[in-house]
């Protein structure tokens, strides 16, 4: 069974008392997720999914910092959480996943080997936001632990750490967006998680498609597609296609799944060896799907037919009660927000 846990200490400062929240800024939406501890366990208090200002990004990367901390400030203002320890997430085509085998050894060791070891700057990127998840002992060989290692870049660290600053939220934790999006999944699948079953996440907002591989809830490979809701939008004239397609917009749509399911064929078959959790014998594949994309007409049916497999949309509230003012909003595209609340509370010291 993997653990996963963080490299760095959370920064502590000022914080809601009660509160923990995860913010997952998009070219489009800016989502925030509010988690906290009551009697019986994890309880959802804010939810929200609001539109993203124009200009904020610029080259799919956030180009303002200051007007994204001014913006985020007013989203806070109204949720009631100035102040509330907060993370954040590095989108995916800022951060790498690595998995490789090392010497069993205790954590501080660990913590070290990974600082030290220059193969884990993945392509010239700074571990400052380095994530780890290990085996206390592999099956085949006791003396070997496996590591997964997820790097950001420092750039991208020092930008969301001053928007976060310049919204009064405590910035305690920036990680990358599949170790959220896992966590998220990993708190509310507790017994595929328990199995070791591998699981393929498609998560997709306007820029992008983030595909992750899950062994467990430990992401085992993920890596980003530019087929998000920016591509069928791009193709079909406008973004009515997230409410009624016609004769030629299906068409378009009937391209993206067969794209996005090669894609998340070719993920499964790296993850294992090429031996992908799709197609499975055992008929245990399974394919979640969030983010924007779960919007789409039909998704989880047209990912069905091409896949072969069971496939799910991905409510990352369904397994909390609520105790927010009103409705919720429709989660699916809050799984990364969710999972980085939910990891933001393992961390925080004051809440019971």
């Amino acid at each position: 069974m993997f653990t996963l846990r963080s490299l760095l200490p959370a920064r502590r400062g000022p914080r809601h008392p009660s509160v923990c929240v995860g913010v997952d800024v998009g070219e489009r939406r800016t989502k925030l997720a509010g988690v906290t501890r009551d009697g019986t366990g994890v309880c959802v208090t804010h939810a929200a999914d609001e539109p993203t200002p124009a200009g904020l990004f610029r080259d799919r990367r956030i180009a303002d910092a200051n007007a994204a901390g001014a913006f985020l400030a007013s989203l806070v203002r109204a949720q009631g959480l100035a102040g509330a320890p907060a993370a954040l997430a590095v989108a995916p085509g800022d951060a790498r996943v690595q998995r490789q085998q090392l010497p069993r050894m205790d954590e501080a060791a660990l913590r070290g080997a990974v600082e030290a070891d220059p193969a884990l700057r993945l392509g010239g990127m700074e571990t400052v936001a380095a994530r780890y998840a290990f085996a206390e002992v592999e099956a085949h060989d006791p003396t070997l632990v496996t590591l997964l290692a997820v790097s950001a870049r420092e750039e991208t660290i020092r930008v969301l750490q001053s928007m976060a600053g310049g919204a009064g939220l405590a910035a305690g934790l920036v990680t990358a967006a599949p170790v959220a999006l896992a966590n998220a999944w990993a708190a509310t699948h507790l017994e595929r998680v328990a199995a070791g079953a591998r699981s393929v996440l498609l998560h997709g907002g306007f820029g992008g498609l983030l595909i992750a591989v899950l062994d467990g809830g430990v992401p085992v490979t993920a890596y980003e597609a530019s087929l998000g809701v920016g591509y069928l939008a791009e193709r079909t004239g406008g973004e009515g296609l997230l409410f009624a397609p016609g004769a030629a917009d299906e068409r378009v749509m009937e391209e993206w799944v067969r794209r996005v399911a090669g894609d998340a064929r070719r993920a499964a078959g790296a993850a294992s060896a090429g031996h992908g959790v799709l197609g499975d014998a055992d008929g245990s594949g399974a394919v979640w799907i969030s983010g924007g994309i779960a919007r789409l007409p039909g998704v989880v049916e047209r990912f069905r037919a091409a896949l072969g497999v069971r496939v799910h949309l991905f409510d990352p509230l369904a397994a909390f009660p609520s105790a927010t003012d009103g409705p919720l909003p429709f989660a699916p595209p809050l799984a990364v927000a969710a999972g980085l609340a939910l990891e933001m509370l393992s961390l925080d010291p004051v809440l019971p």
